[in-house]
């Protein structure tokens, strides 16, 4: 499993939903999983909102490397 940093909002529902707390990211942060807790069930994929989509399987893709800490945190843009 992945999370596209690109369409992660830090919602935070897939952190919680993960039954074994693979998923790190605090609020208004891109969600990162962590490979080595993962048991890849799905269940943050099914949690993701459909309107992010954020989440995928990794097929045969190679896991892709982490953000750094300072380019997970999400701009709050004021309207």
């Amino acid at each position: 499993m992945k999370i596209d940093p690109e369409k992660c909002k830090g919602c935070g529902i897939c952190a919680r939903r993960s039954p074994v707390s693979a998923i790190d990211g605090g609020k208004k942060m891109i969600h990162l999983i962590d490979q080595d807790l993962c048991i890849k069930c799905g269940t943050c994929q099914e949690a993701c909102p459909s309107k992010f989509g954020a989440v995928t399987r990794l097929e045969k893709e190679p896991v892709p490397a982490p953000l750094p800490q300072e380019m997970r945190v999400l701009e709050v843009v004021a309207n």
